[in-house]
């Protein structure tokens, strides 16, 4: 008997708008697909790491629905970053806890980017709390992580949406989210979205002339939420679940 293709999600980068991944698992989860592999750049790589150590995607929703801003913003204004990313570490240690890449439940790849020689950096092992500290590490908001002898920050740098590294890993299919590459018409009111809109257009730039070379796109128009508001976290994974489902039929044909 053949047996069925292996699939991997490639889960992109977008800040707040990243939350919309967890739509795109419970929709796949529902029609009993099976998620073999995972990459993740930034907010893709942080949903990815949840859902690798065993977090459910309506256990995720609840989080990202009535999670407390003031339980992970910590503004510092000093040092290499305006928020320390202690408080971001220290929840983020009650869910992942001191988890290898080992030991995870799908194989998984983590990208970031190294400050200091601007090249892209896959982390496939070691600790996978530092791995998604390092890759949600926005530069100008977070400070830069030391990771296997490297400075690291944000993946979606320059890898948002990562295809080729899901393939690397197995997958025979893949399933491409992105919810990077939209450009927001408004919602510029504080200085993490300045940032975050720069690395957006940035990135935007990067992917204009490479190929997403992924067998099924999930790419909605959400430009209307904005990359930092996370309190919209329920419509994002709703609209997202929407878009999933619209293109399972191509999804059930290549499988």
């Amino acid at each position: 008997m053949e047996k069925d293709p292996k699939v991997g999600l490639a889960l992109s980068s977008g800040a707040a708008r990243g939350l919309a991944h967890i739509g795109v698992i419970r929709v796949l989860e529902e029609e009993n697909v099976s998620i073999d592999y995972i990459a993740g750049s930034s907010m893709g790589a942080l949903i990815g790491a949840l859902y690798a150590v065993g977090i459910t995607p309506r256990v995720m929703e609840s989080l990202a629905i009535s999670l407390d801003k003031r339980r992970w913003v910590d503004w510092k204004f000093s040092g290499l970053g305006a928020m320390g990313g202690k408080k971001v570490e220290d929840l983020l240690k009650l869910l992942i806890r001191d988890k290898t890449f080992q030991e995870l439940n799908l194989s998984l790849t983590v990208v970031a980017t190294d400050l200091i020689n601007g090249e892209l950096v896959e982390i496939k092992e070691g600790s996978l709390l530092q791995a998604v500290m390092a890759s949600i590490a926005v530069p100008g908001i977070f400070p830069p992580v030391q990771h296997q002898e490297k400075m690291l920050v944000d993946g979606g740098v320059l890898c948002r949406v990562p295809v080729q590294q899901v393939r690397d890993l197995g997958a025979e299919v893949v399933l491409a989210v992105d919810v990077g590459g939209l450009i927001q018409e408004a919602h510029i009111c504080n200085f993490f979205d300045v940032v975050s809109q720069a690395i957006s257009i940035m990135g935007r730039e990067i992917m204009k002339d490479k190929l997403v070379n992924a067998d099924v796109m999930v790419c909605p128009g959400i430009s209307n939420i904005g990359l930092t508001q996370f309190q919209k976290a329920e419509a994002c994974i709703r609209e997202w679940e929407k878009a999933a489902r619209k293109v399972m039929p191509l999804l059930r044909s290549l499988l």
